[in-house]
């Protein structure tokens, strides 16, 4: 079963100590926080699908909530993307991919870039995927350049495995839950996990 992220905490008391914490912005992006939570609870997360006989091909569209190092301080930088994958059933193959990144703090930092989700490969009798995952994001200050705090550029390769789930009301393996595990090629861990729904 994969364990959904707890990074929301974290996000909360950073945001109670930022200024504009109630803007239009921030609260765009806890809504997609929230969106998650909700997409969440509507999968049957018991046990993961039986997909064993299901052909053809299945679009899922959700939510990733992944977090990224800092590079000099042991915190984390709590971030969301859009996540979209795509399943051939035929040839028992998954891919997909991280874009609309969005960093917690909206207001002070962008977030550029985009991960790619490759060489899915499905096992229909346990109704799991292992595949790979590549991405480069940048983590930009808006406004002047500061010296202090500069960008900040992710590369990172590893792995996103998941799991198709039924609905809580029985639409079979209508949701896929996974995470995300990639090392940054200069040290560090991007770390998080996703819901998507078909």
């Amino acid at each position: 079963m994969i364990i959904p992220s707890r990074w929301t905490v974290s996000a909360v008391a950073l945001c109670v100590a930022a200024a504009g914490c109630t803007s239009a912005g921030v609260e765009s992006n806890f809504n997609r926080v929230s969106e998650r939570t909700a997409l969440l609870s509507t999968a049957d997360l018991r046990q993961a699908s039986d997909m064993s006989g299901v052909t053809g091909t299945a679009t899922y569209d959700g939510i990733a909530a992944v977090n990224l190092p800092a590079p000099s301080a042991p915190i984390i930088y709590p971030a969301t993307a859009d996540v979209r994958l795509v399943a051939d059933f035929d040839n028992a193959s998954i891919s997909g991919n991280l874009t609309n990144w969005t960093d917690m703090m909206p207001l002070s930092y962008e977030l550029r870039g985009s991960a790619a989700i490759f060489g899915g490969v499905i096992d229909p009798d346990a109704g799991e995927f292992t595949a790979s995952i590549t991405g480069n994001v940048e983590r930009r200050p808006i406004g002047a350049y500061n010296p202090l705090d500069p960008p900040v550029n992710y590369v990172f390769d590893g792995f996103a495995d998941g799991a198709f789930h039924d609905s809580v009301d029985g639409d079979p393996h209508s949701h896929v839950v996974g995470r995300i595990i990639a090392p940054l090629l200069n040290g560090g861990l991007v770390t998080g996990d996703y819901v998507a729904r078909r």
